[in-house]
């Protein structure tokens, strides 16, 4: 008795040995070495020095309190014409006070500026730095007023 196969090619089979078999197991091999080296390719950039930030100049930054006459509308601080802060800050009435932040002047003495657009309120101030770092701002009746003093404010 005879066997037959049917379909199967015999000279495929016989190029199907080890060497071939070689060459299917180098291929993921390959792909794995070429990930481990970009990975490698990532670390070393991460590793170059990037650029510093900006450097803080501490004579120029000073702190700023929102307090009376906050009532939730949108409010835009500016300095030097850059804006630090924008919010929706409500006044607490029990403590007169609203919202605080930092910001960092260009220059002393230095323009501080509050908008609240629906109430078309738009005020600039000057302000020396050297009188105070803290500055607190309350609004009545479209009208800004300034307090500036050395140390924070004591809220209780």
């Amino acid at each position: 008795m005879t066997a037959r196969t049917y379909g199967v090619d015999r000279r495929a089979k016989q190029n199907d040995g080890p060497s071939r078999k070689r060459g299917r197991a180098i291929a993921p091999l390959a792909a794995l070495i070429l990930l481990v080296a970009g990975a490698c390719c990532d670390r070393r950039e991460e590793s170059r020095p990037r650029a510093a930030p900006p450097l803080v100049n501490p004579a120029n930054v000073f702190s700023v309190d929102l307090q009376d006459g906050f009532t939730g509308v949108e409010v835009i601080v500016s300095v030097d014409n850059s804006a630090v802060y924008r919010g929706t800050p409500t006044t607490n009435p029990v403590l007169g006070f609203a919202d605080s932040f930092s910001a960092e002047a260009r220059a002393n003495p230095t323009t501080l500026r509050l908008q609240c657009p629906s109430q078309s309120v738009d005020i600039s101030e000057q302000i020396d730095l050297r009188k105070g770092k803290t500055i607190g701002i309350s609004l009545a009746s479209g009208q800004l007023r300034l307090l500036q003093q050395e140390h924070g404010f004591g809220y209780d």
